[in-house]
C-alpha cells in the first residue's frame, strides 16, 4: 500500500512496459533510501528535500558534509566499467545549469549494487577527482566512468574520504 492505493503483483512489469520513468524514479527512491541508512548507521544525517541541494548532509568528526547519490546506468562501458550520469534531473534554465559544479557537494555517492550482485553495494568520490567537463571546467562532465575493481577515484569506504 501506497496513500492507501494497493499494488498487485502485475503492476512493476506493468510499469517496466509502459511507464519506464516511473520505474526508474522508484529504484531512485529505494537507492537513496538504502544510501539513507547507509549513512544513518555511520553519522547524524540529514534527508535534504528533492529541491536542488545534495541529497544528504552528514556531520563527520564535528564537519558538515553534503553528499550527493545516483544510480550507476544500467548500461556499463563495453569493458565492464560503469557509468553514473552527473546532472540534474529537470532542466534549470539553461543548459550549464543541468551540470553539477565541482565545487557544488563533498562527496558524490553511487550505488553499484545492481551491478555487482552485492546488496548495498556503493562507490564514493571526492568532486575534485571526477573529470570535469570541457565546456564548463567549473562543472562535472556529465558522464563519469566507475573502474569496478580499481579504488582509485571511486572507494568502497566513505570514511576514506571523510
Amino acid at each position: 500500500f501506497i496513500g492507501g492505493v494497493m499494488f498487485d503483483e502485475g503492476f512493476l512489469d506493468y510499469c517496466k512496459r509502459y511507464a519506464p520513468r516511473l520505474v526508474t524514479a522508484l529504484k531512485g527512491g529505494a537507492s537513496e533510501h538504502k544510501m539513507y541508512k547507509y549513512l544513518s548507521e555511520r553519522y547524524e544525517t540529514i534527508c535534504s528535500p528533492d529541491n536542488g541541494e545534495a541529497d544528504f548532509k552528514i556531520i563527520a568528526e564535528g564537519k558538515a558534509l553534503k553528499v550527493e547519490h545516483k544510480r550507476a546506468r544500467n548500461t556499463p562501458y563495453a569493458n565492464g566499467d560503469l557509468r553514473v550520469e552527473l546532472q540534474k534531473s529537470r532542466d534549470s534554465g539553461g543548459k550549464k545549469n543541468r551540470f553539477y559544479r565541482k565545487d557544488q557537494f563533498d562527496i558524490i555517492s553511487v550505488d553499484v549494487s545492481e551491478h555487482t550482485g552485492n546488496p548495498n553495494d556503493f562507490r564514493f568520490a571526492l568532486p575534485s577527482d571526477l573529470i570535469e567537463d570541457s565546456r564548463y571546467p567549473d562543472c562535472l562532465k556529465k558522464m563519469q566512468r566507475i573502474k569496478v575493481d580499481d579504488f582509485g577515484v571511486w572507494k568502497k569506504d566513505i570514511n576514506i574520504l571523510t
